[in-house]
């Protein structure tokens, strides 16, 4: 069974939630903030939010939460080296090999 457009809407809206998350999760240890506390609880629970759906579209917990895993660590990743974290030879491989991973589980 493919993944629905809508699932793959619902778990985008959740995966942007959580990188939201992350975000501030960085920028509070930075720079401690209750605003960035507050903004990283918003994004946790929105994106456990935006996953009810999701799941109720597609109704398979393997694969889609695999896929929403992958894509969480993608989300951090990319986060980390926008805010100047440097990844090696070997992260960026497994990156690549997760991102190929998550197109061959949504087929």
């Amino acid at each position: 069974m493919k993944i629905s457009l809508l699932s793959w809407f619902w778990m985008a809206c959740s995966i942007a939630s959580y990188s939201c998350g992350e975000y501030y999760s960085k920028k509070v240890a930075e720079n401690f903030s209750w605003f960035y506390i507050s903004c990283i609880i918003a994004g946790y629970v929105g994106s456990g939010a935006f996953w009810i759906p999701a799941m109720i579209q597609r109704n398979g917990l393997i694969v889609l939460g695999l896929i929403w895993t992958l894509a969480a660590a993608s989300a951090t990743l990319l986060i980390g080296k926008y805010m100047g974290e440097v990844l090696n030879t070997y992260q960026l491989v497994g990156v690549v090999l997760a991102i190929i991973a998550a197109v061959l589980l949504s087929l």
